[in-house]
């Protein structure tokens, strides 16, 4: 199975029924991450871990959370909900060329957004993880 990102919340709301795998959207990370920015909201990329590992890791990178702790952040529900929603406006209004598997893109997109707009009733934040 290939990696792929996908939402959690805090607190705790199982949305799983409404989210894709992620791949295509993980695949695509840097070009929305353009967009985001052309469009003046915040890159996807920032409601994921940005922690980096040391340079002198020696370790497997499932050992990353050895080093690196557990994840403390947490994002509006609202802002995620308004880049993913502009993003996936964007996708299927202009079907760029510079996005590899589009549908795959566009499908994860609005899964996402299905699934924010779902749990905003419940939970207060979120926050992107790879799995």
């Amino acid at each position: 199975m290939a990696l792929g990102i996908f939402a959690v919340f805090d607190p705790d709301v199982r949305t799983e029924q409404h989210q894709s795998d992620g791949v295509a959207a993980l695949l695509a990370l840097d070009d929305l991450d353009r967009i985001a920015k052309r469009l003046g909201l915040r890159p996807l990329s920032s409601f994921a871990d940005r922690r980096e590992l040391p340079e002198d890791f020696p370790g497997d990178p499932e050992e990353a959370f050895d080093v690196l702790g557990p994840r403390t952040d947490w994002h509006p529900i609202a802002e995620g909900l308004r880049t993913v929603t502009a993003l996936a406006e964007h996708v299927e209004a202009r079907r760029s060329p510079r996005l590899r598997r589009t549908k795959g893109v566009l499908d994860d997109l609005r899964s996402l957004q299905k699934c924010l707009t779902v749990a905003r009733r419940k939970a207060r934040r979120f926050r992107l993880e790879a799995g």
